[in-house]
């Protein structure tokens, strides 16, 4: 039985003809793995949403090890834990541009979209997580964050 291939579009005949074709490696965790340089790009399932995230892993010598997908594992099981922290940083942001904003139901309301994960060699280590505003602001959320600290927040249409 013959595997039915998938058609690229002419914008994927067009990237792949200037820059060659893409460098799938594939990981027994994070499925397959797009090279994009100095980090790996690939979707997974993020179980608290129930949603595939786009993520952005900085390369490791021998591709991802225990460590960022143990890292990746604790943002699964604390998802509460972290959005209780962005969601008053988030609206006091908003809030500065949108008078009276007031998130009601910040998991309805903010769509996961990506994480960025580091090597996670140090104690603490920055890392990238972004949402897309599914309410009136309409807009993506990215926050760099170093632990669970929020370092900045771009709102960007």
């Amino acid at each position: 039985r013959k595997m039915k291939k998938e058609k690229k579009s002419i914008l994927d005949k067009i990237v792949e003809f200037i820059f060659g074709k893409p460098i799938i490696v594939t990981n027994s965790f994070f499925g397959e793995m797009t090279d994009a340089g100095d980090y790996y790009e690939c979707r997974r399932l993020f179980s608290p949403t129930g949603r595939v995230v786009e993520i952005g892993l900085e390369k490791k010598r021998n591709g991802p090890d225990e460590k960022q997908i143990n890292f990746f594992k604790w943002l699964e099981e604390n998802y509460d834990l972290v959005i209780e922290k962005l969601s008053p940083i988030i609206e006091k942001q908003v809030s500065e541009w949108i008078p009276n904003f007031r998130i009601q139901n910040f998991r309805a309301e903010f769509i996961l979209k990506h994480l960025f994960l580091p090597k996670c060699d140090k104690e603490t280590f920055d890392w990238e997580i972004s949402f897309y505003a599914d309410n009136e602001l309409q807009h993506f959320c990215s926050l760099e964050m170093t632990g669970m600290e929020v370092k900045q927040i771009l709102i960007d249409g």
